[in-house]
């Protein structure tokens, strides 16, 4: 019998998201946005203009978009394109108009080019996800965006997708499709876990991206346990190691393969070493003295 989620997880998909992707920019463009990727000039860094985004936003409005990214392009260094990132999960009927009122205000302040992209990471998607049109007396207005629906991406697709986002993309299609059965995503867990670990990243990419994983695909107590285990048996683990944010448990874990010592083992023990050493530089100054 599958385990039903009667007591759905909250997962923060908005942190999680503007997380990884903060990170791991350049592969976030590649993924989502290929053509402003290719002409992109990589060797320019990327900056990140949420605070001035936040100062565009008028705060009676309420509204804050996830990301907003400006980039050089291979054409000249005066040639700027914004990329405003808005990540959707819950079904919001107004999103398309404010994607039209972020391009407004962007545009008024910088008046550079810009492009924009909603990613839906629910199951709901909303009818004509990426235009925005209004009609008022014979005048239209028309503004359409890119759009990215998670929940109808292909799954074999996504498997042999090397970039490290594909694996982002899978892990919140499968928190989807289990929705109601933990016991499924305890499963879909541990295959993605072993999938990101045979991929070819810098060590600190898999770190992240587990991180992700485990915070993404939560589970309750006693599934989560499971997993430690499972990824904690030797032919799993490959004395790799990997960080959560969740409890000190998957700490313990690669903490106990890398070193022998829990981090908790560590700490009592960096704790009798650091009163040792107090106790012999009292007797050190009374000696002294």
């Amino acid at each position: 019998m599958p385990k039903k989620n009667n007591n759905p997880l909250r997962i923060p998909y908005d942190k999680l998201w503007k997380s990884i992707t903060s990170d791991y920019f350049e592969d976030f463009l590649a993924m989502f946005l290929p053509d402003l990727y290719a002409a992109t000039n990589l060797n320019i860094p990327f900056k990140a203009l949420e605070k001035e985004l936040k100062a565009i936003v008028p705060n009676k409005t309420n509204r804050q978009a996830d990301k907003l990214v400006g980039v050089h392009l291979k054409d000249g260094d005066e040639c700027w394109v914004y990329v405003h990132i808005e990540f959707e999960n819950s079904h919001q009927p107004n999103i398309k108009e404010r994607m039209y009122d972020y391009y407004s205000l962007i545009q008024s302040k910088y008046g550079k080019e810009i492009t924009a992209l909603v990613i839906y990471t629910g199951r709901h998607v909303p009818k004509d996800p990426h235009i925005y049109r209004k009609e008022t007396y014979g005048t239209t207005l028309s503004y359409e965006f890119n759009t990215y629906c998670i929940v109808e991406q292909d799954e074999a697709a996504l498997i042999a997708n090397p970039n490290a986002f594909a694996i982002v993309v899978l892990a919140n299609l499968y928190v989807l499709r289990t929705y109601e059965d933990v016991g499924e995503r305890l499963n879909l867990k541990e295959q993605i876990y072993l999938l990101a670990r045979k991929r070819n990243y810098s060590e600190i990419k898999i770190h992240h991206l587990l991180l992700f994983l485990d915070e993404l695909m939560q589970l309750p107590e006693e599934l989560e346990r499971q997993f430690v285990n499972y990824i904690s048996e030797p032919q799993k683990s490959n004395d790799m190691v990997y960080i959560s944010h969740r409890g000190r448990a998957l700490i313990d874990v690669w903490a106990k393969k890398a070193y022998g010592k829990s981090i908790t083992e560590q700490m009592e023990e960096s704790k009798t070493i650091i009163a040792q050493s107090k106790a012999e530089l009292k007797e050190s100054k009374a000696v002294i003295k």
